[in-house]
């Protein structure tokens, strides 16, 4: 499996954040939850790629954001929240399986 990272600034706008996850071929993007927002305004551009997006920080702050995303694609906490989620130290998100508390 090859990984790659690849930054995205919200600052250079949405188009940006569209241009660089559909040419970069992301499947999975790790963002602050704040971040969710741009993330919302290119969720349909980008679902082709993207097959999930993890948030750390507060949901409560992007809870509108995170439902329009997950109309979309997969979006999960980094914090676990749902305990039935966690097995052998692992958060299993959508078709992925992530190490716990960033581990």
């Amino acid at each position: 499996m090859l990984v790659s990272a690849v930054p995205l600034y919200d600052s250079l706008g949405e188009s940006a954040v569209e241009y660089t996850v559909n040419h970069s071929h992301t499947s999975i993007i790790f963002a602050e939850a704040s971040k969710l927002v741009f993330l919302a305004k290119a969720a349909k551009n980008v679902k082709e790629n993207v097959k999930t997006v993890v948030f750390w920080g507060s949901a409560d702050a992007a809870k509108d954001a995170a439902a329009s995303i997950e109309k979309e694609v997969s979006v999960c906490p980094w914090i676990l929240e749902n305990p039935q989620r966690e097995f052998m130290g692992y958060i299993y998100c959508g078709n992925y399986r992530l190490p716990k508390n960033g581990q």
